[in-house]
């Protein structure tokens, strides 16, 4: 009996290793835990999660600390830029290998640096940005890599595809388990970077050894590569375009963030010229699913600056607050969430899989909304009133309840993206519209920004001499400012936190305009099913879904002109034919 049950419980995974390795090679399988435990799993989850008490250690405010983050991030919006250099430019002869080793070397020095100094928030901002590079660029190549060698071998199916996820949530795993507590210790939150340091540098010792499998070029067939450039220009031209938002968008948070009308400024004008560049740049259907999907991600405006900072602050801040540890807060319902996530999962698979697509997205939107009103009943203190502790509540509502929720409206966004990638441009296709969606993330923690200003939010005590008018001045002791001001001792007093318009801000930014993209959604995503083909019409031939709807839509269609039309056919194959050359977008 005990041999059938062991029997049953070990033959599947060894023959999943087998198949895995069998068809994969152990090179190449253990580059992938590599990559994906040691980089997008564990490190990019370290960088995350000791941002905040890095930031709330160095007596950075709740907005700067949002904006510094929204910086941290600015790389996953120029996903599609590295993949369309890397795909025309070889490196030292490699596409992806040698582009792999130097965002591991940038993002080591960045991590010594972090470990080893005392930095300014600024520069601080700057590192974690180069760091954001090497999590961007080794996601989007490795990636690119195994869907070439699945395409090879469509017959291993997803076993690949599941080592991957699996490494990854693994990885992101320990680093939850392990942030909370070194937080919380005395040996500080640098010691996470230490840790931090080896998963960066080690990525590129399978990679030097050849276990990516990436082949060099020979030594005369170096050269940029412009017939691929040429072959697709507004596609190149988009992602440059892209590319070169996203990272004015951190310069712009870097150098005017004590401005957030600024800041507001060149979100709006950024995010015009972008979507009318994607318009240009792509079929109808396409661009405005893409100009959804922007706006999906903007309208959830982000607040993190205060409501991290509330979560956690002491009681000097908030007063009978819930004054969250890191243990709890960064790991415990961290874990807690993972689960939730991966049962909102399940439940989109099994409850809306053949759902059509605007019924999903308005139902997911209004979940999301309302489960924006646990932040509010913690806020206004409503929990304690009925007798329900900060710990339980919020693992009930952020950890669980609003993970779900998360993973319900997520879950679509990436099948709509999956069904509507052209066949032979799926990876451009979706280096183009997720580079667009992490964008509107960037432009939503700037709306952040102006809310939280706006609204009078103040999430650190600070003191300031009444004699001078400056602050920074130290109670009970007269002292020197650096502008050679004398401050007396009894001049100077504490400005405490302010958190009156909070729930304000949570109902307007988390319920109420996230609500704006509902009718949005009946414009402009196809009123397709899950199940329905949603890709093939958008080159000009016409898919029925399930429901009669046809996609077509390709701009400068005349219906009279069938001739021209038939004429042009071969010409329009050829150039869809052309995005082939970008499979490594992703």
């Amino acid at each position: 009996m005990r041999r059938r049950v062991a029997s049953a419980l070990c033959d599947p995974v060894v023959n999943y290793k087998n198949r895995l390795i069998g068809n994969f090679g152990w090179q190449f399988t253990l580059m992938m835990a590599s990559a994906y435990f040691g980089v997008k799993g564990a490190l990019y989850s370290f960088n995350g999660l000791a941002m905040l008490p890095y930031y709330k250690g160095k007596g950075v405010s709740g907005t700067d600390y949002q904006l510094y983050s929204s910086i941290a991030r600015a790389p996953f919006s120029m996903k599609a830029l590295f993949g369309a250099v890397s795909d025309a430019v070889p490196f030292f002869g490699y596409h992806k290998a040698s582009y792999i080793v130097f965002s591991s070397i940038l993002g080591s020095l960045a991590y010594v640096v972090l470990g080893s100094f005392w930095v300014s928030a600024s520069t601080a901002a700057l590192l974690f940005f180069a760091i954001g590079v090497e999590l961007a660029v080794v996601d989007l190549l490795c990636e690119g890599k195994y869907a070439e060698l699945m395409r090879e071998k469509p017959e291993t199916g997803a076993a690949l595809v599941t080592w991957v996820w699996l490494t990854y949530h693994v990885g992101s795993f320990v680093a939850a388990l392990l942030t909370g507590p070194i937080a919380d210790s005395s040996y500080g939150i640098q010691t996470v970077f230490w840790i931090c340091l080896p998963l960066a540098a080690q990525v590129s010792i399978p990679v030097a050894l050849g276990y990516l499998k990436d082949v060099r070029r020979k030594q005369g067939d170096r050269g940029v590569r412009w017939g691929k450039l040429r072959q697709h220009p507004k596609i190149f031209m988009l992602s440059m375009g892209m590319a070169a938002g996203a990272f004015g968008q951190a310069l712009v948070n870097l150098f005017f963030r004590p401005f957030p009308m600024v800041l507001l400024a060149y979100s709006v004008s950024a995010s015009c010229v972008l979507i009318v560049a994607a318009f240009w740049a792509m079929p109808i259907t396409l661009a405005k699913a893409n100009l959804f999907l922007f706006l999906d991600a903007v309208v959830y405006i982000q607040i993190g600056g205060a409501l991290e900072y509330w979560f956690t602050a002491s009681h000097d801040c908030v007063p009978s607050g819930p004054a969250f540890d890191y243990t709890y807060y960064s790991t415990y319902t961290r874990v807690v969430g993972s689960i939730a996530a991966m049962a909102g999962v399940a439940l989109f698979q099994h409850v809306m899989g053949e759902w059509r697509m605007r019924k999903i997205f308005v139902t997911t939107t209004i979940l999301r909304s309302l489960a924006g009103l646990f932040d509010i009943i913690m806020v206004e203190r409503v929990n304690i009133a009925i007798g329900i502790s900060d710990k339980w509540m919020y693992m009930l509502g952020d950890a669980i309840i609003y993970e779900v929720a998360y993973m319900l409206n997520f879950m679509p966004v990436v099948v709509l993206i999956s069904k509507l990638c052209p066949k032979d441009m799926e990876s451009t296709t979706y280096a183009v519209l997720a580079g667009f969606s992490n964008f509107g993330q960037q432009v939503a923690s700037t709306l952040g920004i102006v809310f939280i200003t706006g609204y009078g939010i103040k999430s650190e005590v600070t003191t300031k001499c009444s004699a001078t008018g400056a602050t920074g001045c130290t109670l009970n002791v007269t002292a020197i400012d650096e502008s050679g001001n004398v401050c007396p001792a009894l001049d100077c007093f504490e400005i405490p936190c302010k958190w009156d318009n909070l729930s304000v801000i949570i109902f307007l930014t988390h319920i109420l305009i996230p609500l704006a993209i509902v009718p949005l959604s009946f414009v402009l995503i196809p009123d397709a099913a899950c199940t329905d083909d949603m890709s093939s019409g958008l080159f000009g031939d016409p898919v029925t879904t399930s429901g009669g709807l046809e996609l077509t839509e390709v701009r400068g269609r005349d219906d009279q002109e069938v001739d021209e039309d038939a004429k042009e056919k071969a010409k329009e194959e050829d150039a869809t034919q052309s995005f082939k050359d970008t499979e490594h977008l992703l």
